[in-house]
């Protein structure tokens, strides 16, 4: 007879202890380049040089 594994979840004190010992799991957004920085690097492009 095949045994069914049921997975549970952490236990709200294993979640509490894990926030401690490693922080919450969020990401950070990566920095944005600011808008006028994104147009003069437009102008690094070798083909807008040549025209």
């Amino acid at each position: 007879m095949e045994q069914k594994h049921h997975y549970t979840g952490l236990s709200d004190t294993q979640v509490l202890e894990s926030r401690k010992k490693h922080g919450a799991n969020i990401l950070t957004p990566p920095e944005k380049e600011s808008l006028w920085k994104q147009y003069l690097g437009s102008f690094e492009d070798p083909i807008i040089r040549i025209k």
